[in-house]
């Protein structure tokens, strides 16, 4: 996995910058254009920090338009190009986890949470620190695991900036939620648990599936559950939430099976399924 701990110049993503940014490029233009700043209405780190938004969500490759993703979603035909829809907003962090392009997201929900789901910016510096064999610095990563954090987080009580706190795109998933009570050591508590989301919709889960195991007609229960880039690891289901979700899929699919044989449990696929036409279905 390439590694990757800066380039969002301490800018989370704001709930506009993804539209906008692949707009610009639609018109052609490009990030190093002298009126992008102009053009994107934004100061210049902020034109950066677009930039590097639109590659780890996987909209961009080499910062380039190169994907059925972008298309499908942002089009002025799009299926949901303004992101009013929460399915959408689930996408987006599935592929911000799964594309790799930013390496806090993929350690973090792949490797950090089967350790503990109680957190403090410490503890997440010092496991990216035990799992990177490299020299890193710590400043970067701080940045990093602040920006990580604030990309997830609904904002507390009062804020002098009401406007910066409520444009954090991925607050609505309610995946991060601080912790109140007095804890020992410096820094603030979080915690990401394992829940039934009920506000995943369970077409979102199929569509994950569909692009994580290409071509397999056959997944465990227990793979789905907890490998890697898997969606209860990817959006922290619990078991009885991933057996919901795999319930709606199968009661919707007539070409889907869960069989449960002694003590294995395997999802099947009687035929290739797009995951295209699954995501078309549920914005109709």
């Amino acid at each position: 996995m390439e590694l990757r701990f800066a380039g969002h110049e301490t800018f989370h993503c704001k709930n506009i910058w993804l539209k906008k940014g692949y707009d610009f490029l639609v018109m052609e233009k490009k990030f190093s254009d002298p009126d992008a700043i102009v053009e994107l209405g934004v100061g210049k780190n902020m034109v950066q920090s677009i930039r590097y938004w639109l590659e780890v969500f996987g909209i961009t490759e080499d910062h380039l338009l190169s994907n059925e993703y972008a298309e499908k979603i942002f089009s002025s035909t799009g299926l949901d190009p303004y992101l009013n829809d929460i399915g959408t907003l689930w996408i987006l962090h599935y592929y911000l986890v799964t594309n790799s392009k930013a390496t806090i997201y993929n350690l973090f929900f792949n490797r950090f949470r089967k350790q503990r789901i109680e957190f403090t910016s410490e503890l997440v510096k010092g496991f990216i620190k035990g799992e990177i064999n490299a020299d890193l610095n710590e400043k970067m990563i701080d940045r990093d695991i602040n920006v990580f954090i604030r990309n997830y987080l609904p904002p507390a009580g009062k804020s002098t900036n009401v406007e910066d706190d409520y444009s954090v795109l991925l607050q609505d998933l309610n995946l991060i939620q601080r912790i109140d009570k007095e804890r020992s050591g410096k820094g603030s508590w979080y915690i990401i648990e394992n829940k039934e989301r009920e506000n995943l919709p369970s077409e979102i889960v199929l569509f994950a599936i569909l692009q994580k195991y290409t071509d397999k007609y056959s997944i465990s229960f227990y793979e789905l559950l907890n490998g890697d880039n898997s969606p209860g690891s990817v959006f922290s289901l619990n078991a009885d939430g991933l057996y919901k979700k795999l319930e709606e899929i199968v009661a919707s699919n007539d070409d889907i099976v869960f069989k449960e044989d002694a003590d294995v449990k395997t999802l099947q696929f009687k035929k290739n399924i797009d995951p295209w036409a699954v995501l078309t279905n549920y914005y109709e």
